[in-house]
């Protein structure tokens, strides 16, 4: 896999982190994947599906000029034409300036606004401005009352041109507006705080200075400086596309990501992170439990039919932490990616979709109390829970995850048993490989793909794209089933599917082969 780079990676999660239609990016790579942010492999998945945030219109207090002396004739010749080039200039970058105005009096200056992107919060136009007028004491004032307004005091200082004023301007503002981008389009494992913009991981979306060794973590990674410039570069093509920039990045994203794991044998649906990317399998055993009673009765009405799903999270503990709430369809965090009203809640249900089938989850660790391995003893366990799930009722559908690779290095169960289980249960094993981590050799997931059909994959561990971008490859058989089954059930089951997914993806995530 070292033929993934970080630009790759972090072209992901720039995509991964956002989102086209209720724009979100996942969690936004360059030369392969998000694989990225990439949101990431990608995060939520690009800067291409931002989460759309309400704006707040609030009025600006005028800002004070910084100098009191007045300036001589000179001066404010000098002073005037700088300030007409200066404006001229943020008056043509809409996209990053706003509100740009000349003010002449004793003193001259401009001032502005940064424009407040659709994916930005309260707090993002306020925190960016007083990091750039904080980068450029000598040329700037601190902002109004409120924070969102910045002036230029003119004339600029003799050492400093308007074209390096501009220049330095422009990358303070570019910088700062991608670094809000990034850390949108998550849950709380992404919120950033304090003036290093931390998580609880003690990462965050500014690039390690080439100083620092940068190593991938289980968790999260702060992005290199090349992953960051790919994002950058992601984000400037989300500016001048304008809408359905996101998409497009996606679709590029997505063909990259293809081409390197699954080229013509499956296709990829982006996950904001790991965990969510729990819901596609869990939709495909919905789907095809459903299939089984409808088979065993097919008088009963579509309205009565309810399926029976397990699902089997092996090496708990040393997978992600929300990973048995989601394989039991619930959410796992107290914020979404997309931050839909009415959804979300630690532990609370995804609308709708427990009335398509009773969902279980168990997690089995893989580890005893002395801290070793189970060993052969652990494949008999995972696959002695399956047996008797399956065994008691036929049309039960058992989810049986494959770690290729723990938070400590883990394979577990082994591939064998999966294979015992689909030759003894057929569809009604669903074997999904659990290949976040990337820590595995590149044969590994077309394998899988080839054998079984769903893998979960992110580009924040191994590759160490910036923090939670993910997605699900799916064979072509999966897809082909899926969108059949949805045919066949018809719009109430097609509406729940939407609503439950509607707090982590768009249309524009989700793969249309």
């Amino acid at each position: 896999m070292a033929s993934i780079s970080a630009s790759s990676c972090c072209s992901l999660r720039v995509a991964l982190h956002g989102r086209a239609e209720k724009s979100r990016v996942s969690r936004l790579p360059s030369s392969v994947v998000r694989p990225a942010p990439v949101t990431g492999l990608g995060r939520r998945n690009v800067l291409a599906s931002f989460r759309r945030v309400p704006l707040t219109v609030r009025a600006t207090a005028p800002v004070e000029p910084a100098r009191t002396r007045r300036l001589t004739k000179e001066e404010k010749e000098l002073a005037l034409d700088q300030a007409e080039q200066l404006r001229t200039a943020l008056e043509s970058e809409p996209r990053r300036y706003s509100s740009v105005h000349m003010e002449i009096g004793g003193q001259v200056g401009i001032t502005f606004q940064v424009t407040n992107q659709p994916q930005f919060i309260d707090g993002d136009v306020e925190r960016i401005t007083k990091t750039i007028v904080d980068s450029l004491p000598e040329a700037m004032t601190s902002c109004g009352p409120d924070m969102r307004l910045a002036r230029i005091n003119l004339p600029l200082p003799q050492d400093m041109s308007v074209e390096d004023f501009q220049a330095k301007l422009e990358d303070h503002v570019i910088r700062e507006s991608v670094i809000c981008l990034m850390e949108k389009g998550s849950d709380d494992r992404s919120i950033f705080q304090g003036e290093e913009r931390l998580n609880k991981y003690f990462t965050g979306m500014r690039p390690l200075s080439d100083s620092v060794i940068h190593r991938g973590t289980c968790t999260s990674s702060s992005p290199t400086k090349e992953a960051f410039d790919a994002a950058t570069e992601a984000a400037h093509e989300l500016w001048t596309r304008g809408p359905g920039g996101d998409a497009f990045l996606l679709a590029q994203m997505r063909a990259r990501i293809q081409k390197l794991f699954c080229q013509d044998i499956g296709t990829l649906t982006f996950h904001p992170s790991g965990t969510d990317a729990e819901s596609v399998p869990l939709l495909y055993a919905v789907l095809r439990s459903r299939k089984l009673v409808k088979a065993a009765d097919p008088d009963m009405r579509q309205v009565d039919v309810k399926g029976h799903v397990l699902s089997i999270v092996t090496c708990a503990t040393e997978v992600g932490s929300g990973t048995e709430e989601a394989a039991r369809g619930c959410y796992f965090s107290s914020e979404t990616p997309l931050n839909v009203h009415g959804c979300g809640g630690k532990g609370q249900q995804l609308p709708d979709l427990h009335k398509l089938a009773n969902i279980e989850a168990v997690a089995l660790e893989a580890r005893g109390t002395d801290g070793l391995p189970g060993g052969p003893g652990y494949d008999h366990r995972v696959y002695a829970l399956a047996k008797d799930a399956l065994d008691q009722n036929d049309s039960t559908v058992v989810v049986v995850h494959t770690v290729a690779g723990s938070k400590t290095g883990m394979f577990a169960p082994s591939w064998d048993v999966t294979t015992q289980l689909v030759e003894e249960y057929g569809d009604r094993v669903v074997a999904v490989l659990d290949a976040c981590q990337m820590r595995h050799a590149p044969t590994l997931l077309p394998r899988w793909l080839k054998q079984h059909g769903l893998a979960m994959i992110t580009g924040s561990k191994f590759y160490g794209g910036p923090s939670f971008s993910g997605g699900v490859l799916l064979s072509n058989k999966v897809v082909e089933f899926m969108q059949s089954a949805l045919f066949i059930e018809g719009p109430t089951t097609q509406k729940i599917f939407a609503r439950a997914m509607a707090a982590y993806l768009t249309r524009h995530d989700v793969c249309s082969r």
